[in-house]
Parts: C-alpha cells; sequence; structure tokens
C-alpha cells in the first residue's frame, strides 16, 4: 500500500531478493489488489486471491510479473499447493458462491511459453448439497449499466421464490452494501444473505456503486469526499435500470436495507427520496458525520473518507450530513444497533430512532447489547432475520 492509514488502498504484490535485499514490485500494471499469497511449489508463481468485478478470483502471478486467471465464478480462497511439476500444478482451495457455502475444491492449471494452456477443476465435498436442496436456492444474475460520467457500473438480480413469467409484480428488497471499500460478491453469507429475501418472495437488487473493491482503484477511491453524491446517484440508476429491465419488478413496493456505510447510506436516502420507498432498514448507520468522525474507534477512517478531520475540513462533512436532512424524513423505518458497536456507537442508532419518532414516522428500533458492528450470535442472527422480514412485509404487503 502506497498510502499509509488507507485501509483500501490498492495491494501491491513486492517481492524481496534475500541476497541483496532489493526489492521488486509485481505486476504494476494489474488495477487489482491481492489479498492472500500462495508460492507454488516451484517458487515461480505465486497464487493470489483477489477482489475481482464482484467475485473473489484466484490469479497466477509469475516472477516476472505476467498475470494469469485461473478461476471466473465464487469466492475463492484458503489455498494450498498440492503439486508442481513441468509447468503443471495442483491446488486445494475451498470456494463458495450466492448458492451454495464453502466446499473443498482442487484446480489444476498448466503455464507454458508464458501462455495459460489448461485449467481444470473439481469439487471434492458437497457437504452442503443434500441440505441445500430442501430450499429454494436463487441463482444470481449479473448485470452492467452506465451510471454518471459514462461510468460502467455492476449490479446483482436474484428472483423471489414462486416467480414466474406471468405478468406478475413482485416486491422489491434493494440492499446496500458496508464499507463502503467493499462489494456485493457472488459469495455466501450468514449476514446479509440475499437469499434469505429471495426465498420469503422478495426480488433482490444489489448495486455495487463506486466506492466498491475490486472494479479498479480509481472506482473504489471514487467514493472519498463523496460519500452522499456519486455512490447515491450509481445506487439510484442501478434500481431504476433494473426495474426498467425487468418490467416484473414492483416499483411501488420497494424497501431499501443497508449496514455501516449501507446504514449511513439509508439515513442518507430517507432525507432524499421522498416517498419513493416504502420502508427503510438502517443497521448501525452514520447519522451525524461530525459526531461519528470523533467517536469511531477507527481513528484513520474518517480523515480518508471525509478528506480530513472536521477541524481541517468541514466541507464534506456539512455536504453529505443525513442529519441535515432530517425535516425531509418521511419513510417508516426500522433501525437496528448493537451495545458494543464501537465503530458507530448506540447513541447514532438510538438518534436516527428518536428523530423518527418525534416526526410521528412510524418506526421501531431492535436493539442487541451484546453485538458489536455486526450481529454473530445464531440466536439473535434468526431474531434479525425475523425482525427485518416481518419489517418489509408489513410495508409492502407481501403475502408470501
Amino acid at each position: 500500500m502506497a498510502r499509509p492509514g488507507y485501509e483500501a488502498d490498492r495491494r501491491q504484490i513486492m517481492l524481496l531478493d534475500l541476497q541483496t535485499n532489493q526489492l521488486t514490485a509485481l505486476a504494476t500494471g494489474w488495477d487489482r489488489s491481492p489479498s492472500v499469497l500462495v508460492w507454488t511449489l516451484d517458487d515461480q508463481y505465486l497464487i493470489a486471491d483477489v477482489d475481482d468485478d464482484a467475485l473473489h478470483t484466484l490469479y497466477a502471478v509469475s516472477i516476472t510479473g505476467e498475470v494469469f486467471q485461473l478461476t471466473s465464478d465464487g469466492i475463492s480462497g484458503s489455498v494450498s499447493c498440492l503439486s508442481s511439476s513441468s509447468g503443471t500444478h495442483k491446488l486445494l482451495f475451498t470456494k463458495a458462491t450466492m448458492t451454495y457455502p464453502n466446499e473443498i475444491w482442487t484446480l489444476t492449471f498448466t503455464i507454458s511459453n508464458h501462455q495459460l494452456k489448461s485449467v481444470v477443476s473439481a469439487a471434492v465435498t458437497s457437504y452442503n448439497t443434500a441440505t441445500l436442496s430442501n430450499f429454494y436456492i436463487a441463482k444470481p444474475e449479473k448485470f452492467y449499466f452506465t451510471s454518471t460520467d459514462n461510468v460502467q457500473v455492476q449490479g446483482w438480480l436474484l428472483k423471489p421464490y414462486g416467480w414466474t413469467n406471468d405478468g406478475s409484480k413482485w416486491p422489491v428488497a434493494f440492499l446496500v452494501h458496508g464499507g463502503p471499500e467493499s462489494a456485493w460478491e457472488d459469495s455466501w453469507s450468514y449476514r446479509w444473505n440475499p437469499q434469505l429475501w429471495a426465498s420469503h418472495g422478495y426480488a433482490v437488487v444489489m448495486v455495487n456503486p463506486r466506492g466498491s473493491s475490486g472494479f479498479g482503484q480509481n472506482f473504489t477511491d471514487a467514493v472519498q469526499g463523496e460519500w452522499g453524491g456519486v455512490p447515491y446517484i450509481d445506487l439510484m440508476k442501478g434500481l431504476s435500470y433494473a426495474t426498467g429491465k425487468w418490467a416484473w419488478l414492483d416499483s411501488g413496493r420497494m424497501c431499501a436495507c443497508g449496514a455501516s456505510y449501507g446504514g449511513y447510506m439509508i439515513n442518507w436516502m430517507l432525507g432524499q427520496t421522498g416517498n419513493q420507498f416504502k420502508c427503510f432498514v438502517s443497521h448501525d448507520g452514520m447519522f451525524d458525520t461530525f459526531e461519528s468522525a470523533y467517536d469511531t474507534e477507527e481513528l484513520w477512517f474518517p480523515s480518508w473518507e471525509f478528506k480530513g478531520m472536521p477541524y481541517e475540513n468541514e466541507t464534506y462533512y456539512n455536504k453529505w450530513n443525513p442529519r441535515a436532512y432530517v425535516k425531509n424524513w418521511q419513510t417508516p423505518t426500522l433501525v437496528i444497533h448493537g451495545g458494543k458497536d464501537y465503530r458507530l456507537s448506540e447513541t447514532v442508532g438510538i438518534s436516527v430512532f428518536s428523530a423518527l419518532q418525534r416526526l410521528g414516522i412510524p418506526s421501531q428500533f431492535l436493539y442487541f447489547p451484546t453485538e458489536n458492528h455486526w450481529v454473530t450470535n445464531s440466536n439473535n442472527s434468526i431474531l434479525w432475520y425475523n425482525t427485518v422480514l416481518s419489517w418489509l412485509d408489513r410495508w409492502t404487503g407481501n403475502k408470501q
């Protein structure tokens, strides 16, 4: 990382010669940010798992800086190299997608004369297949649209349980990811799993706006000083694109839900979108940019996201402060917060709920005294999903 203190900066692979102490940057023109690195057994390639276009892809990076893509779906990681012989390498790794949790896979690839000659992968385990066969699992559909400044932005659509192409309209759950430097990826999660909304009868739309990871460093950096700006535009344009492309999406029955930066975005939408949404869910979301700059445990975070602390530069704290638009709020909102959240303290959620109550806006507050910035306890997770989906049902009239 070239910029100290910036957690979402591009990670550059550096090769250190232990004899000469010379550092060499590999694949300098590759605009991706590798995370875990594993050597092949012949020490000729590094296997990197990389955020890449809403996937977590495995790449082979040679010691001369050549880059070869090995996987093209899902979230791959936990890599071990089993063998390397005459340019052929065998890997053991885990892979998950939006349609199944982690399973163990093998992958064999051959590189010869600076070219990737073959890649063959196969599942070793199928631990979850029998269990998943008892449930509706939506197939995620990837889409792209052009946003402001002619920037291409990616999104996902999941069809609801019971969907048929008979002209029926279906309610929409519009999910906004946190970070902001993260992404909705083709992955399995026990928190914010879109399959839970889809199986409950909601069409799920998710957009990776500017600020998201895996689409190049400039795309990620674009959120700085723009928290309620271009990411908000990307999100709304993506939702508009989806409802225009798929006529069965009911634009009159939409609810938007988000946590962390997604929760901030919900609080921002509250003051910007009028009556476009039937309801909101705001989980651990920033309410007052000034207050959050001083009470977060991530001391480096506001300086990067808002280009300085408030005493150095108030511009973006004022410009993108949800608190400044409370007078415009009108949409029923479920507020969720954890008592041990030190990133955004519990008083933030209480403030959002208090504002909604004082304005007479239908609202609920779900409080987890022992949870932090995430809901990690399994029983609490069940309560979370039941409460969120019941809230959406109440305001969309979903009877699924």
